[in-house]
């Protein structure tokens, strides 16, 4: 007589799961899947973290912000400037001449205060004269030594350690030009210098003035 599966007599499907779950006790350490190295050890995770970045320090950081800071404030001027750069270039031009001629007007007015309280005298060129400025002494009829801050008008020619003869203004000796010497003879240079500005000047821009239309 066949015997009926039941009570005392398990299900195949029941014995085969106390196979499966004996066979796992005796399979050893359950691993997972980063892989062990033995019991309770698992692969260390990597961190993936993303290291913070350098802060710079202050004074440079607040510099950097204050340059932006500045560099914003600037950039509607320099906007403006640079559709202004024709005239800007002749303004400067203008400048340029503006000041030769009051320069050429200072000696004539000089001249003029010269010639109206003369003097003569003979002096000499001093070392440490420049292209700006010529130093010369000479002795007063009272015995008194002038060397003229300024150096003395119109010193084309002269060399250090020269004797030239000077005419200068008796109230204020320190107003003194070579003899026979005016703003007339300083006029050729600064002409020349006005006109070489302008050389320059002058086609700069024309070139702005063409590349902004």
């Amino acid at each position: 007589m066949r015997a009926r599966p039941g009570r005392f007599w398990p299900h195949r499907a029941d014995a085969g799961a106390g196979a499966g779950a004996d066979a796992a006790l005796h399979s050893g350490p359950v691993t997972s899947g980063t892989g062990t190295s033995g019991p309770g050890r698992g692969t260390p995770v990597p961190d993936r973290r993303v290291p913070d970045r350098p802060v710079p320090d202050g004074p440079a950081s607040g510099a950097a912000v204050a340059a932006d800071e500045l560099l914003s404030a600037l950039r509607p001027v320099l906007r403006v400037l640079s559709k202004k750069l024709p005239e800007l270039v002749v303004g400067l031009g203008v400048l340029l001449t503006v000041l030769a001629g009051f320069a050429v007007a200072g000696a004539a007015v000089d001249d003029v205060a010269i010639e109206g309280d003369q003097g003569f005298t003979v002096a000499e060129v001093l070392e440490g004269s420049s292209f700006a400025r010529t130093l010369i002494r000479f002795t007063l009829p009272n015995g008194e030594a002038v060397v003229p801050e300024r150096g003395v008008s119109y010193p084309r020619g002269l060399r250090v350690g020269a004797t030239v003869s000077v005419e200068y203004e008796v109230a204020d000796p320190e107003n003194v030009r070579v003899a026979g010497r005016s703003s007339v003879d300083g006029l050729g240079p600064v002409l020349l210098g006005v006109a070489g500005v302008w050389a320059v000047l002058g086609p700069l821009a024309l070139w702005l003035r063409r590349r902004r239309g």
